[in-house]
């Protein structure tokens, strides 16, 4: 056997299970059961004065733990957490949320939902860890992704032809709060379609035939839906996060050829994207140096007010903060105005002050560190380094696109966020079969 087939033999491990309490609980296809559940949207109900939405991504992921539960009790397997550093800072971020409950004095049902998000969050990371038992299964998980973005920005196209295009005006900001989905706002659509971006390109590079020219689609599709949801933010983030990683991109051997056939690629979107679109992504783009819109929502003046709010709610209460999710409240009552939210790290320690903020940066310390090692080691390995590549690029732009979003309590986000460090995770642990998953 020669070198290379040695390597790919090695990058692809085949998994004999020894009895039936061993197998695993599902296969890649679990993830695109629970990422396509999150575009059905949910249920609106009533509760009182409110009106929460039970989303159908909830009551499938309920089933899924439920199967679990299940298992648990009626048969006998190995309960073990192969990430100990993601699973002991999150529990100590969610000990923080359920502590901060105590002084959380204004909405504490918004407070037992930012809590629910951080325990699926968690859970989410768990069961794909459970999954990912080969190359094959990380590369598959990888299309889940891709396809989930692909679908999401093929639906604001439907949407737009069909609906938006006749309801735009002569506000800027009130078209650009025209697109949304039942399952997200524009910026929670826009934040999800950037963060998996860089994925596609990389799929692209990685495969070959017929499967680059789906992921070069893919790309062309993910691209055109960015510029239809119109988020500022996400656009000077793909800038700032590909400039900050051009030290490894620059090393993983990119050509000019790869840069011109990218830049061809974005010429032909804008030629395809209507006019009507183009002409309101410069008009948002130019209104930040227009003086009379500096009272406006999305101004970088409001922005900057979130952010002294959040550092004055963190100043006010820095041990355990204002209650998780309580930021809506705040805001409105220091600002006057609870359009926007903070940025995530802003956020965190705010609402969690120092024992939730502390936790949750390392957090991401954490991630980040990983996710940078896992790119480095791969640049030697043609087939490898684009998909880690890719992994890093998108984790460094998410990171930056939260600086002006807080994007970890959406619940979509999440479980995109966690999937895809998932993969980071069970890429830099391979071969696969070492690792001490859970055996359901």
């Amino acid at each position: 056997m020669t070198r290379t087939n040695a390597l790919s033999a090695a990058a692809e491990p085949r998994i004999r299970l020894r009895s039936g309490d061993q197998r695993r609980f599902a296969g890649p296809w679990l993830l695109w059961v629970l990422l396509f559940s999150i575009m059905l949207g949910g249920v609106t109900l009533r509760a009182g004065d409110r009106t929460p939405v039970l989303s159908y991504f909830d009551i499938v992921f309920g089933i899924v733990i439920l199967v679990l539960v299940v298992r648990l009790i009626v048969t006998r397997f190995i309960f073990t957490f192969p990430d100990k550093a993601v699973f002991r800072l999150s529990c100590w971020c969610i000990g923080a949320q359920l502590l901060s409950l105590v002084f959380n004095r204004s909405d504490v049902p918004k407070s037992f939902l930012a809590i629910k998000v951080s325990i699926f969050s968690l859970l989410v990371y768990f069961i794909t860890l459970s999954v990912l038992k080969s190359a094959r299964d990380i590369k598959w998980v990888a299309y889940a992704l891709v396809s989930f973005a692909t679908s999401i920005s093929l639906m604001l196209y439907y949407y737009y032809f069909n609906i938006w295009r006749n309801l735009f005006t002569g506000d800027v900001l009130g078209n650009k709060d025209l697109i949304a989905l039942a399952f997200s706002p524009n910026n929670g659509l826009a934040v999800i379609i950037v963060f998996i971006l860089p994925l596609s390109v990389g799929l692209a590079f990685c495969e070959r035939g017929l499967r680059r020219i789906m992921m070069l689609g893919a790309s062309i599709i993910i691209v055109a839906g960015l510029v239809i949801v119109m988020s500022r933010g996400a656009f000077l983030s793909l800038l700032l996060g590909v400039l900050i990683a051009s030290p490894s991109l620059i090393k993983s051997g990119i050509k000019l050829r790869s840069v011109i056939i990218v830049v061809v690629i974005l010429s032909f979107v804008l030629y395809l994207v209507p006019s009507q679109l183009l002409e309101a992504n410069l008009e948002l783009a130019s209104s930040y140096n227009r003086a009379e819109n500096a009272d406006l929502p999305t101004s970088f003046v409001e922005r900057y007010e979130m952010i002294a709010g959040g550092w004055r709610a963190f100043s006010a209460h820095p041990i355990v903060g204002i209650g998780a999710n309580a930021t809506y409240e705040y805001n409105w009552d220091a600002v006057g105005d609870a359009h926007l939210t903070t940025n995530w790290l802003v956020r965190e320690f705010a609402e969690l002050g120092l024992l939730g903020g502390v936790p949750f940066t390392i957090l991401i310390g954490v991630l980040v560190v990983r996710s940078y090692r896992l790119c480095a080691s791969s640049l030697a390995h043609t087939h490898e380094k684009y998909l880690a590549l890719s992994l890093y690029v998108g984790l460094l732009i998410t990171l930056i696109n939260g600086m002006t979003e807080a994007t970890f309590p959406s619940q979509p986000y999440a479980v995109v966020f966690w999937i895809a460090m998932a993969v980071v995770f069970a890429k830099g642990h391979r071969p696969l079969h070492r690792i001490p998953l859970a055996q359901v």
